[in-house]
């Protein structure tokens, strides 16, 4: 069953004086809608920079954060389950210095995304 996300990924930067920063989404778990029951959604992304994260709804928020040596960072985010009968959609927006990456995310319905299950 195909998953979570829309992306509508938007990323803007600036020239630092002394060096160039940067912000890049490396990867986002799956690529399709989040499951209506819920789930847990993985963004890494390559800074050089420190950053905030914010998620624009309660439903969608950061679990936990870790970084490597060579500036990758990773966020896990947990997705609650919908039981409402409409989709919903959050933002995600990393941001710090002057760059900005944000995207959009959106989830299923109660009963809806179970197409590909197979009745018996």
């Amino acid at each position: 069953m195909l998953l979570l996300l829309t992306s509508g990924i938007t990323l803007t930067g600036c020239l630092g004086d002394e060096q160039d920063n940067y912000l890049y989404v490396n990867s986002i778990s799956n690529t399709g809608y989040l499951a209506a029951e819920g789930e847990q959604l993985s963004i890494s992304v390559y800074t050089n920079v420190d950053l905030s994260v914010v998620a624009s709804a309660s439903w969608l928020y950061v679990v936990s954060t870790s970084s490597d040596s060579d500036g990758n960072k990773y966020y896990a985010f947990t997705v609650e389950p919908n039981t409402s009968d409409s989709r919903r959609s959050a933002t995600i927006t990393f941001s710090g210095e002057d760059l900005v990456a944000s995207f959009t995310v959106t989830q299923y319905a109660a009963g809806e995304g179970d197409d590909d299950d197979e009745e018996e």
